[in-house]
């Protein structure tokens, strides 16, 4: 169970730092990293535009995947608190995809 929370914890640092640099153009127009579907890569300005909008969901979904996955490390929880605390988390980082898309 640990694994699987470092690897939600790292996925919630890392893709909001993603969509924000997709957003401001750092990260161009490509069919590996960000969103990919036609609509945001027809364009520069709809990839950018389409980060940018995507960001403040992206922003909760991993706020809130980080701190479940936090707080799955405690020591005190039974080890079935702790895997319901990991599976909330993945939730949170689907639901964000979801919305996002």
């Amino acid at each position: 169970m640990i694994v699987a929370s470092i690897v939600i914890a790292l996925v919630a640092i890392s893709a909001p730092l993603l969509i924000h640099a997709c957003a401001v153009g750092r990260i161009p127009v490509n069919r590996f990293a960000g969103i990919r579907i036609p609509s945001v890569m027809s364009s520069a300005a709809a990839w950018r535009a389409g980060h940018g909008a995507a960001l403040p969901a992206t922003r909760v979904g991993a706020i809130a995947a980080f701190v479940l996955a936090a707080i799955s490390f405690s020591p005190v929880l039974p080890e079935s608190a702790q895997s319901g605390f990991v599976i909330a988390a993945a939730i949170f980082l689907v639901g964000a995809v979801i919305v996002v898309g």
